[in-house]
């Protein structure tokens, strides 16, 4: 919520949106209640006037420090702060000392309140489903969303630095033919056989094109080319063109386990394709029609006309499904958001040409 008012800020300046007052209020959020002044890091979750309700909300996930980084450096240079800059990278820093590894692309992703790893838990999953021990594609995929908007907002050699290594743990070893990623992971970067998520790919293809464009541009055609791969594979068997929409997860050669339309599946959707159509539209018209496919649903199931925002998810057929709130712990605006933005400017861009 912090990094969308920064970004609507940053981006828009509409007459009669205070975008800066929400975004100075989140950040202010995120400095007094979840940032820890003792021992660094963030906690998971805490409730009002109370700091963590438990053991287990007080740990520190990278998931959740990611998303503090990367409103944090985003609101930062909305506001003009410094301080909040310093801030993320303050908490940058916490992750490197405590989650990095020799030899280890990636960063640890459970932490206990005083940095140690999790390793071993009663729990079938930490706070984002990935089994202890584990390693996941999502939390990865953040931090290089987070590095990357802090490295934009404050240059950093250590920042850029790690950028580089998650970047490249994507293109080596995590991101392969034919066109996908898996969810989970061994410590040594093994996959862990499974279905693969059709959004978190498309969404992993334009974060590996920004990652590139900040700190690795000799990397960025290989990015250009993953993100082409992955946004293929999905179109190729999650979009839907007859009745629009993109299936949630599905197997590497092409079996859709589940075909609901999660809306930000479809945002990422729209963005991914967006920023195929954009590159390669000159060549095929292929990317322009499955984001039409996939905008029609959510203009037609999705996004509430009446009482805006958009609905959880709907079924293939248009039938809503999944919780009702529009805004819940997993359910905010950022996807949509950013793929709005981004595609109204590739498309507006398009018609200019």
């Amino acid at each position: 919520m912090t990094w969308t008012a920064a970004e609507l800020a940053r981006r828009t300046g509409e007459p009669g949106q205070d975008y800066l007052a929400h975004a100075r209020h989140g950040a202010r959020i995120l400095l007094e209640k979840f940032v820890d002044r003792d021992r660094g890091g963030m906690f998971w979750e805490v409730v009002p006037g109370q700091g963590p309700s438990s053991a287990s909300n007080a740990r520190k996930h990278l998931y959740g420090i990611s998303f503090g980084i990367y409103a944090m450096a985003n609101a930062g240079e909305a506001l003009g702060d410094p301080d909040l800059i310093d801030t993320a990278l303050q908490q940058f820093e916490w992750l490197e000392q405590h989650g990095a590894r020799p030899g280890d692309p990636g960063l640890e992703e459970s932490f206990e309140t005083d940095g140690s790893p999790v390793r071993d838990d009663p729990e079938p999953g930490d706070e984002i489903g990935r089994p202890a021990g584990y390693r996941s594609m999502n939390a990865q995929l953040h931090l290089m969303e987070a590095l990357t908007r802090l490295h934009t907002a404050c240059p950093d050699p250590r920042v850029g630095a790690r950028l580089r290594r998650v970047l490249d743990l994507f293109l080596d070893r995590m991101v392969t033919p034919p066109g996908c990623t898996h969810l989970y992971y061994m410590p040594d970067w093994k996959p862990v056989p499974g279905p693969t998520s059709y959004g978190h790919d498309v969404e992993i293809g334009y974060l590996m094109i920004e990652a590139a464009r900040a700190a690795h541009p000799d990397r960025e055609a290989d990015a250009w080319h993953a993100a082409r791969m992955l946004t293929d594979h999905a179109i190729d068997h999650a979009v839907d063109h007859e009745r629009g929409g993109m299936a949630n997860e599905g197997f590497a050669f092409g079996h859709v386990c589940d075909a609901t339309r999660v809306w930000w599946v479809q945002a990422e959707a729209i963005n991914a394709c967006s920023l195929m159509d954009a590159r390669y539209g000159h060549e095929t018209d292929r990317y322009r029609r499955a984001l039409a496919a996939v905008w029609s649903f959510c203009d037609r199931w999705l996004i509430d006309h009446e009482h805006g925002g958009w609905r959880w998810a709907a079924t293939p057929d248009g039938k809503p499904t999944g919780p009702t709130e529009k805004i819940n712990r997993w359910k905010t605006v950022y996807h949509t958001t950013r793929a709005l933005l981004e595609t109204s400017e590739r498309l507006e861009h398009a018609e200019r040409r």
